[in-house]
């Protein structure tokens, strides 16, 4: 048991916190705006690309130190950690340090010698890629049987709610690898993945559109969005009912001004299909958001050290402690 403690203590002080982007503090809301134009609907099947791993662990003994360690191969290095919240697996990051060798994420069990690789190259259809193709724990399913990896894109620039241009599943039973979502060769469209907290939807926006895929039956959904000027959607949370959502808009001015953009944050009933915005003509850097629900008629915002209980009806916002 000591030795099992040891471990874990081991691997959480080498967890490694991708990086989120906040905003600043919050300017004072104006008068909310609601939206009457109907909403375009509609659902379809999509196909994912099934790839099969068949990477093991090496070790046929329960995982040490040591073998941990090594989960990396050279020339890859350990680049982050993240513990499964059951206590079952790790994924460790492993950062090529050879320009010609992919990044990939190794996922071993704690308690027997089962592991599994997932590579960037298996995902990059041809195109090129480097050591910052990085493969990254996202989100364990409740029911543990499910890792969501993503791959953010390596670009740099301003105007973008989202990074994120892969997401693979991995069944954590059998090793089975499933790409969700690939925009890998759209490299000029990134996203912003969040899963609702029934673990039942995926929801990411692209190309003006929410998509809300269902995980079990991979039926899709698309929203499109109520806005002239978007360049992008994100920071999107699913009520806990399944029957709203909220997200942030970004959308450039009427007349373009540089860089600048305004965010807007807006709800969506999913069963009526109205699209309302709360706040908007707001700087985007300045529009808090939406990190939890409180009840069915109030979510938690955030803006950078500050906390606001938000009225979706009224879109009153009460400055609340954490």
């Amino acid at each position: 048991m000591k030795h099992h403690k040891n471990i874990r203590i081991h691997f959480l002080l080498g967890f490694f916190t991708f990086l989120l982007y906040g905003c600043s503090a919050l300017t004072p809301a104006p008068t909310p705006k609601a939206s009457t134009s109907p909403t375009l609907t509609r659902e379809e099947l999509i196909t994912p690309t099934k790839y099969i791993q068949s990477t093991t662990a090496q070790s046929s003994a329960e995982p040490t130190i040591d073998t941990l360690d090594s989960a990396c191969q050279p020339p890859s290095e350990e680049y982050g950690v993240e513990l499964s919240p059951d206590g079952n697996w790790i994924a460790v990051v492993c950062k090529s340090k050879d320009i010609e060798m992919d990044s990939y994420l190794q996922v071993l069990n704690m308690q027997n010698n089962k592991g599994w690789s997932i590579h960037y190259a298996d995902y990059s259809n041809g195109t090129e890629y480097d050591p910052r193709n990085m493969i990254r724990p996202f989100h364990w399913s409740t029911d543990g049987e499910y890792l969501y990896t993503a791959s953010a894109a390596i670009g740099s620039g301003c105007c973008t709610v989202g990074w994120d241009i892969l997401l693979v599943q991995l069944n954590l039973n059998t090793g089975e690898q499933i790409s969700i979502v690939n925009l890998i060769e759209e490299w000029h469209d990134m996203t912003d993945f969040s899963f609702s907290p029934s673990d039942k939807y995926l929801l990411y926006e692209t190309n003006d559109n929410l998509h809300i895929l269902e995980i079990q039956s991979l039926k899709e959904r698309i929203i499109e969005l109520d806005a002239k000027n978007l360049t992008g959607a994100g920071h999107i949370l699913m009520s806990n009912d399944d029957k709203k959502v909220l997200l942030v808009f970004q959308e450039y001015p009427e007349e373009r001004q540089g860089d600048l953009t305004y965010g807007s944050l807006v709800i969506i009933d999913l069963e009526s299909g109205t699209q309302k915005r709360l706040l908007s003509g707001i700087d985007y850097l300045d529009i808090p958001q939406p990190i939890d629900w409180d009840d069915d008629k109030h979510a938690i915002l955030k803006d950078n050290d500050k906390l606001w209980l938000l009225n979706i009806q009224t879109a009153e916002l009460t400055e609340i402690t954490e």
